[in-house]
């Protein structure tokens, strides 16, 4: 999704604090977390993408993601062409740092 709108150097907030914790890590993580610890690594070389742990109730965006996803109403393409609700909490996430 970062990709798509176009931003760069954002900061991803995410409540799996296992998987934060072992992006920075050198060890091999656990299976159960293996692909995403992967995908934050790739994304903090690649990308200059940064990851910070946050409290489950403080992350609406996830929030929101995963209602629409038990609503049914999360297309296949929604990473990159996400909801009109879903872009703005992004924008409204992202202004402050604009």
């Amino acid at each position: 999704m970062i990709k798509a709108m176009g931003l760069r150097g954002a900061l991803i907030e995410s409540d799996n604090q296992t998987a934060i914790k072992l992006s920075v890590s050198e060890l091999a993580p656990p299976w159960e977390v293996m692909a995403v610890v992967w995908d934050i690594r790739k994304l903090k070389l690649e990308e200059g993408i940064s990851f910070a742990w946050i409290k489950r109730e403080a992350n609406g965006l996830a929030h929101a993601v995963a209602a629409e996803a038990i609503k049914g109403c999360l297309p296949v393409n929604s990473v990159s062409f996400p909801s009109s609700s879903v872009k703005s909490i992004v924008t409204s996430d992202v202004s402050p740092l604009l």
